[in-house]
């Protein structure tokens, strides 16, 4: 995935939320955990990606 798509695939699953995270900080430790060549964010095991995701909650 490149970077336009992973930012992409990660809004669409935050619903209604997105400006409640740091959307960029999650794809770069999405790409520095899993690499640049990751597929798709469905590789990324459910726990882990959304652990990753309440890293980088602007709200907390």
């Amino acid at each position: 995935m490149n970077t336009t798509d992973l930012t992409a695939a990660i809004t669409a699953t935050l619903g209604d939320a997105p400006t409640d995270f740091d959307i960029n900080a999650i794809a770069d430790e999405i790409t520095d955990t899993y690499g640049a060549d990751l597929a798709s964010i469905d590789a990324i095991p459910g726990e882990e990606y959304w652990a990753i995701v309440e890293r980088h909650d602007t709200t907390a």
